[in-house]
């Protein structure tokens, strides 16, 4: 062991020492015999399956690599696929799939040192390996060999990516820059947002904030449900985002999963302000300016996101009242609305486009707001949203900031948001300010309140302006979280990095372990708008089922992480391999390594296409509506088949000692869609309604059952045709 962790230790020094003097993440093609001999890969398919995992998200891409448009086009070229890429340093690489013809090979995940030189072994021998390494805590090279030079292969690498989470959205970057390294250029990248019961509607945002690409429904036999698009290659340097509405509840989300009894996992992600009721009943004014030369967003697309940024924030309780900017400087109601559903939609379905100016009126709207404000709105703040940029020097400002301290002495918050994507620059007192940046200073700073900027970094309007009104109800200092159970405690917390307007919403994501008796208790102490607060809330949890161990892997992730980057001994390098091994996430030490089927280990690392023998007697008769499988340890028969409902197996001639411990159902690319324990097999038989784990029916197509028992495992097809 001690040789073999001293070897894992200088193949990753080697591997940082190759990261160092690499210029570029690539796509490359060469061949291992002639090194010289190099050319840039193509990527002539890719599709991405998105799937939500609580604090983060799953990606699934699929590519399929080839040596196009180059000098390797001859049969006999047998080349070797290196492929360089970079992930966010949170990111966990958590599965690699190689396609060896008709067969998909699962790879196991073992020490690098040993997992290097098994692969460059097999690479002398022009066999079928692929090896996926990470160089840093960023750096990963994927290898895959061989490639003849009028081929391609398939692969797929999984990876789970922090999720940017707030009141109203959970979201992530899309990867796709990453095919701008084709050699020659993939006309179209599809991307399946997965969808169930929790994680609903999925949107997908462009880099200006606007509404971005349209998904449509899809129920792909091999993918999944869900939405999808085709994005074209205009868009791959787009920092494109995939976003689902938040599902907190009250400010709170939390997922746990039972390891052994009264011992697990859970993460938490709590939006303070709402979990603990510490704010006070809001009252604002929205005013809405707009100059269509100055933003690429539709006055529709304004009116939208403020919609939908007033259902996210406010409640009954509270209450708004909007100032369209134009020349009547007339409010949208002359009381305050109060925020319930039902008033939301009826104040803007009485909304026209047409009543907010295509040009900027702010001189007008600002000083009538606030004059509205002082009469009517004892308590209220402002929030001030334009894309104009004509107020940016002091010759015009300072009158208008005269005007407004006038009117109101500054005595309500005023808050503003800039969402204009091109502004003209003003040179003043040996400062250059942008756009109206001048006037909102002022304004922002004389009322205490807060400027956003909405296109740095570039972000949807409704998520600006959730952050404009979280930031202004006040923020949360000094905060302090403590989670215990009931009755036990949680031990090993991870808290993710946060932005720091996250951290002045209070916003907190952890992951842990627990022992003992739901539900989670979170302890809050802190300071509010610089009042002290000390308050105790409980969350009810029932632990789901979580077939792929998700849960657990997050935190082993997040456990190595910390190992990774302390100080690390051969003691700390053996308990990364361990930690990494056990639990399917790649470390620094170790590699995921895929080989011909029959070089793997038969039962955990891969999946293979039922005519593809593995070693076993197994045979089948088909006969109309039903079939019979018959192996050394059962005979199982699943009728009828194909199915259109329900599915019907019966297992007979069990030997004397075989034990059946469950069953698993899989899609023909492995992903589980359903599980039976032992108990769920009554007599030797069991039914199967032809629905995933949240009961929601799953797609026709070929299903592959899976009989775990003491003995082995037996696998057979199954078909679904509604």
């Amino acid at each position: 062991m001690i040789k073999r962790i001293l070897i894992s230790l200088l193949c990753t020094i080697l591997g940082f020492c190759t990261e160092a003097q690499a210029q570029y993440y690539g796509l490359q093609i060469l061949d291992p015999q002639q090194t010289w001999r190099t050319d840039k890969g193509s990527i002539d398919s890719a599709v991405l399956t998105v799937k939500p995992a609580g604090a983060y998200f799953e990606y699934d891409l699929y590519l399929n690599l080839s040596a196009r448009n180059t000098n390797f086009t001859k049969v006999t070229d047998t080349l070797e696929i290196a492929l360089q890429f970079s992930l966010d340093p949170s990111a966990m690489m958590i599965d690699s799939w190689l396609w060896v013809e008709d067969t998909i090979v699962k790879a196991m995940l073992i020490d690098r040192g040993q997992a290097q030189q098994i692969y460059e072994g097999i690479v002398k021998r022009r066999r079928d390996p692929s090896i996926l390494y990470k160089n840093s805590s960023t750096a990963y090279e994927f290898r895959i060999f061989p490639l003849a030079g009028n081929s391609s292969r398939k692969v797929k690498i999984t990876w789970l990516q922090p999720a940017n989470w707030s009141a109203t959205s959970v979201s992530a970057l899309l990867p796709t820059s990453m095919m701008n390294l084709s050699k020659t250029q993939l006309s179209k990248f599809r991307i399946i947002a997965l969808t169930d019961p929790k994680w609903t509607a999925p949107t997908i945002g462009n880099n200006t904030g606007g509404n971005g690409l349209t998904l449509q429904d899809v129920n792909d036999p091999f993918y999944g449900k869900g939405k999808e698009v085709f994005v074209n290659y205009a868009n791959y340097s787009s920092n494109l985002t995939l976003q689902y509405p938040s599902p907190l509840i009250n400010g709170v989300y939390v997922q746990c999963y039972e390891d052994t009894p009264n011992e697990g996992y859970y993460q938490l992600v709590m939006l303070t302000k709402q979990a603990v009721d510490l704010t006070a009943a809001k009252k604002t004014l929205f005013i809405v300016d707009f100059d269509a030369s100055r933003t690429t967003l539709s006055r529709a697309e304004v009116l939208s996101a403020l919609k939908t940024s007033i259902s996210s924030n406010f409640s009954a309780r509270d209450s708004f009242n909007i100032l369209l900017s134009n020349s009547t400087e007339k409010l949208v109601s002359e009381q305050w609305i109060s925020a319930s559903a039902e008033n939301i939609t009826a104040t803007f379905s009485g909304i026209k486009e047409e009543q907010l100016s295509l040009f900027s009126y702010l001189q007008l709207s600002l000083p009538s707001g606030l004059k509205y404000v002082t009469t009517n709105g004892r308590g209220a703040n402002v929030i001030v949203l334009s894309s104009s940029d004509g107020i940016g020097s002091y010759k015009v400002a300072n009158p208008l900031i005269e005007e407004i301290a006038q009117i109101s002495n500054f005595s309500a918050q005023i808050n503003c948001l800039d969402y204009s994507t091109d502004r003209r620059q003003y040179y003043q007192g040996s400062t250059y300010y942008s756009g109206n940046m001048y006037l909102y200073d002022y304004l922002t700073k004389w009322s205490g309140g807060y400027y956003v900027d909405a296109s740095s970094p570039a972000k949807p309007l409704s998520t600006a302006l959730t952050t404009i009104i979280n930031n202004a109800e006040g923020k949360i200092q000094s905060l302090e979280l403590y989670t215990t159970l009931d009755s036990g405690f949680c031990y090993a917390r991870y808290d993710q990095v946060l932005s720091q307007a996250q951290k002045d919403a209070g916003m907190v994501i952890q992951v842990g372990r627990y022992f003992g008796k739901l539900p989670v208790i979170v302890r809050a102490t802190g300071f509010y708008q610089d009042k002290p607060f000390s308050k105790e809330v409980r969350f009810d949890a029932t632990p789901e089922n979580d077939s792929t161990r998700m849960l657990r892997r997050i935190w082993n992730g997040n456990y190595l992480y910390k190992l990774e980057n302390g100080v690390v001994t051969n003691d700390v390098i053996k308990e990364i391999i361990d930690v990494s091994r056990r639990n399917r996430v790649l470390s620094r030490y170790t590699a995921f390594l895929a080989l011909e089927p029959w070089r793997m280990p038969k039962d955990d690392y891969y999946f293979y296409q039922p005519e593809k023998k593995d070693g076993g007697p197994i045979t089948t008769s088909v006969e109309e509506e039903s079939s019979t499988v018959t192996t050394s340890l059962m005979q199982i028969k699943a009728y009828p088949n194909p199915f259109s409902s329900t599915l019907h197996l019966e297992f007979n001639e069990l030997i004397g000692d075989v034990e059946i411990y469950g069953i698993e159902i899989y899609t023909t690319l492995g992903v589980l869609v359903k599980t039976f324990d032992a108990a769920g097999i009554q007599s030797n038989r069991l039914t199967w309604n032809g629905d995933d784990f949240y009961g929601i029916d799953v797609a026709n197509g070929m299903y592959s059952v899976v009989v775990k028992t003491s003995k082995g495992a037996v696998r057979f097809n199954v078909v679904l045709s509604r």
